[in-house]
């Protein structure tokens, strides 16, 4: 097949995130990452492709902080070239740091989204800690469920639907949604 897709060239990319022998291994003593090495540049769509099993899942919560490793670095480069090492560090912690990274989990419904919760709720579980108050701003993640659905053409009956009432594409709208609006 040929794909001739005509682009525009990112101007100055500057490297964001290196990877150097990162190292992972199953809860079996698998090897799932075994010395991967790469750096994503600023402004650059990254795809990890493969079949199911061999590591992509792995990789992706490496970075996130969601997997342990064995041995290597993940490092996030800041505007001013200093470097800040994500290797060991919690999504909170990660997120501390100034790094913003969204997660899109091949589990729609067990990792990124509550299935029983409405697609407004489930959009309040990326803000949540955004609140100045005891009480949680309801209104905002309203905002942005209206805004999604609208956006990405989510097919629901509304924002109050429960999202597993939903199907697969347009559970995946609302998980994309939500990650790319935050």
């Amino acid at each position: 097949v040929t794909l001739n897709i005509d682009r525009p060239r990112y101007e100055n990319p500057v490297p964001r995130l290196t990877l150097q022998d990162v190292t992972c291994y199953d809860n079996e003593g698998v090897v799932r990452l075994d010395h991967v090495s790469f750096t994503a540049m600023g402004g650059e769509i990254l795809g990890v492709a493969g079949i199911a099993g061999c590591g992509q899942k792995e990789l992706l919560e490496a970075i996130a902080g969601l997997q342990p490793t064995e041995s290597g670095s993940i490092s996030y480069i800041k505007d001013d070239g200093s470097r800040e090492e994500l290797l060991g560090k919690d999504p909170l912690s990660i997120a501390d740091l100034g790094v913003v990274l969204s997660f899109v989990p091949e589990d729609r419904l067990g990792m990124g989204l509550v299935a029983n919760m409405d697609l407004g709720d489930n959009m309040m579980l990326r803000s949540f800690r955004k609140g100045k108050s005891i009480f949680t701003d309801r209104k905002s993640p309203r905002k942005l469920a209206e805004s999604v659905v609208d956006e990405l053409e989510v097919v629901t009956p509304g924002i109050s639907t429960p999202v597993r009432r939903l199907s697969g594409g347009n559970v995946q709208k609302e998980l994309v949604g939500r990650e790319i609006a935050s």
